[in-house]
């Protein structure tokens, strides 16, 4: 199979003056994708060497195509273990000429550029490259189900279950598989296709399958492949398309193990029409068109071991706060362990100016996806349980408006603990549901509490706190 791996310096000169990215590739192409992939019956060897996958995101909302190609050492089924963050909205078969319609249309873009970018006879360097059932499905080949996970012991039984009531034999997991997922339900992301696939001798493509589910970031799921048993066969070609808006950073190509290939030393723009012929799933997600860029890795899959992650991230320069934008709204990320949790890279990071930052409202009702409580951010970044739906309703609070975060992002907000009526003056420090005036000045500065973190409140909410005893 031939690659848009580049190698300029071995084009010649005798192109009569034009230099052509000669770079068509055979069909049908295949381009790796990802997924825990689990051999059943164990002892059967496995041979994943071609996978496709395009990943399409706009910012909110994510089009996952998924193909592989599998030759096993004799007949057998492979479980394929996708997570993903959130239950997609559509899941069907694609199809093959999805991947070659882009190929076709990076080539002969790349063809466009240097036939008019690059002088006779210009030399090049190298291109540096309880679980609750939300869907189940025969689509072709593939037998999927998509489960939402609460937590590791009852996906471990539903698999077990799974499999016995599909006529297979459990094999136990890995500890390190199991980290994985557990790692996995610990960031949000607890919604796991399985997608089993019967192999046998023959090396065989199977057809592509498109998923479509809202997101805030950019996810390609590798870290679940790299320990299971594919991740620890032969080695892998891995070419990974992903289409944005924005232009990836080339830094995160680098330190997720890929080389960078086509869409990084110039962008290679698809028009509307262009993302059409395409994939019309893709198209749906864009306005007006987007930037497609190539990865490339050949390997153990092993080596692929942290999730691909793009989050849209900006800062100030005058401000270490990180911020991550969901939609047309900004998030704090209060501390670099929740950071780094998210798999994000600070690479991502753009500065803007104070101007832009403050253009975007800030993100002021989160809750842990573990529990049902709503806390309210304040402008300071602490957080307060909003301890009825009264309350909630009485600040005319939208439930869409509420986000979803790990737990350990939401315990990285400190509490919010003062509070005083909007049009009042005396301050309250909140105990064990019940509000304390704290009667002086003294008081509050021997308390070590900060001016600053007073938060005004309504009156529907500080009346539903019973009254304690005041602070002197």
């Amino acid at each position: 199979m031939v690659n848009i791996r580049n190698d300029f310096k071995k084009m010649s000169k005798k192109l009569l003056g034009l230099v052509i990215g000669l770079l068509f590739l055979s069909t049908p192409f295949f381009i790796s994708a990802d997924g825990g992939l689990i051999i059943l019956p164990p002892q059967i060897s496995l041979d994943e060497s071609e996978q496709n996958a395009i990943v399409a995101w706009n910012g909110e909302e994510e089009v996952f195509i998924l193909s592989i190609g599998l030759k096993a050492g004799a007949e057998s089924s492979v479980l394929k273990i996708v997570p993903l963050p959130t239950n997609p909205s559509k899941v069907e078969e694609g199809d093959f000429e999805t991947f070659d319609k882009l190929v076709e249309i990076i080539n002969q873009k790349i063809e466009d550029y240097w036939s008019k970018n690059v002088p006779l006879g210009e030399e090049f360097d190298d291109v540096e490259a309880g679980v609750e059932i939300t869907f189940h499905e025969k689509i072709g080949a593939h037998d999927i189900t998509v489960a939402k996970v609460n937590d590791l012991d009852e996906f471990i039984e539903w698999v077990k279950e799974y499999l016995t009531n599909s006529g297979l034999e459990y094999n136990e997991f890995s500890l390190e598989f199991k980290n994985i997922v557990a790692d996995y339900l610990k960031r949000n992301i607890k919604f796991f296709v399985f997608d089993l696939i019967e192999a046998n001798q023959t090396a065989k493509s199977i057809k592509p399958i498109i998923y479509r589910f809202p997101i805030d970031y950019l996810l390609y799921p590798m870290e679940i492949t790299a320990y299971s048993d594919a991740g620890q066969t032969n080695f892998s070609e891995v070419n990974l398309f992903l289409i944005t808006e924005e232009q990836i950073n080339i830094e995160t190509v680098y330190e997720l193990n890929f080389m960078p290939e086509a869409g990084f030393d110039y962008p290679i723009e698809l028009s509307q029409e262009e993302l059409t012929e395409v994939s019309s799933e893709i198209a749906s997600i864009f306005s007006s068109g987007a930037r497609v860029s190539q990865l490339y890795y050949y390997g153990r899959l092993s080596n692929l071991d942290r999730d691909l992650v793009i989050a849209n991230l900006i800062k100030t320069t005058d401000n270490p706060k990180v911020y991550q934008l969901i939609g047309d709204r900004k998030l704090w990320i209060p501390s670099p362990p929740v950071f780094n949790e998210h798999r994000f890279n600070w690479t991502d990071i753009e500065v803007v100016g104070s101007s832009e930052i403050d253009n975007y409202p800030k993100v002021n009702l989160v809750r842990a996806s573990s529990d049902y409580k709503v806390y309210y951010l304040t402008e300071n970044g602490l957080k307060r349980h909003i301890p009825s739906v009264e309350i909630f309703d009485s600040y005319n609070n939208n439930w869409a408006d509420v986000v979803e975060i790990t737990s350990t992002e939401l315990n990285a907000y400190p509490d919010s603990i003062l509070i005083r009526l909007t049009d009042g003056t005396k301050v309250y420090k909140l105990e064990n549901n019940q509000k304390r005036w704290i009667k002086t000045a003294a008081a509050f500065n021997r308390l070590g509490f900060n001016w600053n973190e007073i938060a005004p409140v309504n009156t529907t909410e500080i009346d539903a706190y019973t009254t304690g005893d005041g602070i002197e």
